[in-house]
């Protein structure tokens, strides 16, 4: 298994979690966010 300690929050990132930000991005609830990246990274990387 890989090393999670530099990861924030202490996990590999899973395909869930990928699903989720994009199952995010179809719904009502994302109907008035225009322009945005989301980072889905563990909070391993600020840009």
């Amino acid at each position: 298994m890989r090393d999670t300690a530099d990861i924030p929050v202490g996990r590999l990132g899973t395909v869930n979690d990928i699903a989720s930000a994009c199952l995010f991005l179809i719904t009502d609830e994302c109907g008035f966010m225009t322009g945005q990246t989301l980072h889905i990274n563990g909070g391993t990387d600020f840009f």
